[in-house]
């Protein structure tokens, strides 16, 4: 049931975050809940506690026409945001080639931060056995490094997000992470300069001789971190190019 709702959480998530984009409402519908419950094929007696659990949270009837659905606490939707953000994770950990490749593209639907997102994701996550904290955060750091465009253009592209989510899982998990090459940092703040990003939040992360020309680059203390990051006093915020003064001091080597 949780994992269900976490999906249907997903989905309102990403219908948010293209709204804000297009600049139209598109808003999470009882016909978008079916679609899902369809994917997953005969369900049995199991529909009905779908069905029950969709009225608890969403206070709608799956029968209800194209009714508009809504969560009746943010922070509730946030919560299984970050519970199906997790799970795919926990599943992307222990895949390996195509399945894995498939398990992340699943992750570039939209971006994931949104208020409290990270904080649950990350709570979630430091739950987990020492083993696979680990290996998660290998899959992160690679994430973080894999410079390549998941379309033809750098605005078709979408792997820029699981880059940003490394970057905040491994800084976030306090494991700090390492750039491999100098430019590796500039590149994804290029992704968010052409779609529209604000700001990258990062602690504990060593890019020797980083090219970031004309980035603004902040480690004081501040009071608009994103959840989860209010703990990295050490933090950069990383504006994209188009934000920044026309210069700005380069990243400290290490």
């Amino acid at each position: 049931m949780v994992e269900f709702l976490g999906r249907v959480a997903w989905k309102a998530h990403a219908l948010a975050i293209a709204e804000e984009f297009a600049g139209e409402r598109r808003p999470l519908t009882s016909l978008h809940v079916k679609n899902l419950v369809d994917e997953l094929g005969p369900l049995g007696g199991t529909l009905e506690l779908i069905e029950k659990g969709v009225i608890l949270t969403l206070s709608r009837s799956l029968g209800d026409g194209e009714a508009e659905l809504h969560f009746s606490h943010k922070s509730f939707r946030e919560f299984l945001v970050a519970k199906h953000y997790e799970s795919r994770l926990a599943r992307i950990i222990e895949a390996r080639g195509q399945k894995r490749q498939e398990l992340e593209r699943e992750l570039t639907v939209a971006r994931f931060f949104d208020g409290e997102t990270l904080s649950f994701l990350l709570g979630l996550c430091e739950r987990w056995p020492a083993a696979s904290r680990r290996r998660l955060v290998d899959w992160a750091e690679g994430a973080f490094n894999d410079e390549r465009l998941s379309g033809e253009t750098i605005r078709s592209d979408r792997r820029y997000l699981l880059r940003e989510v490394g970057l905040a899982l491994c800084s976030g998990l306090g494991a700090g992470l390492v750039a491999e090459h100098e430019h590796t940092l500039a590149s994804l703040m290029a992704s968010y300069s052409i779609h529209r990003g604000t700001r990258l939040f990062a602690a504990n992360v060593s890019s020797v001789g980083a090219q970031l020309t004309g980035a603004n680059l902040s480690n004081d203390e501040r009071t608009d971190l994103p959840a989860g990051f209010d703990r990295l006093a050490q933090g950069m915020a990383l504006a994209p190019f188009a934000d920044a003064p026309a210069a700005g001091p380069g990243l400290e080597e290490q």
